[in-house]
């Protein structure tokens, strides 16, 4: 996910210890380029993972900087509005989600794929068919 050394400027969670397993659902690292969270469990006995990752790229602050450089301040102004207006849900949609399992020595990190919020029309009437009967 991140070349080594990936570096940030804050890190919290809790965790729960029990018969040589550590268990988290709030472990989030904070840095200027993403935000990273991760639940699941780390088996300290075992020196293995099972864990869900949800990755998010701070991509809309940065998009007021480099719209202004690119194509001056009247484009920098509308994009740092659109950014307070939809900034949390430009970076919501572009979250990425990976599981990491395996050894410590040798883990395994798979993408998930992407969730599908919406129903299409056809499955909605179905689901209401169903609802009838």
């Amino acid at each position: 996910m991140f070349r080594k050394g990936f570096s940030f400027d804050r890190i919290s969670g809790r965790f729960d210890i029990s018969k040589g397993d550590a268990f988290t659902n709030n472990l989030t690292l904070d840095s200027p380029a993403a935000k990273v969270e991760i639940a699941g469990r780390i088996g300290l006995a075992d020196q293995d993972y099972d864990q869900v990752v949800y990755v998010t790229p701070k991509v809309s602050s940065n998009l007021a900087v480099v719209g202004g450089l690119a194509g001056g301040p009247q484009v920098g102004i509308g994009l740092w509005v659109a950014d307070k207006i939809l900034g949390r849900k430009i970076n919501k949609s572009i979250t990425k989600r990976y599981t990491i399992e395996g050894t410590w020595s040798k883990p395994v990190v798979r993408k998930m794929k992407r969730e599908k919020t919406r129903f299409n029309k056809r499955q909605r009437s179905t689901e209401s068919n169903d609802d009838n009967s």
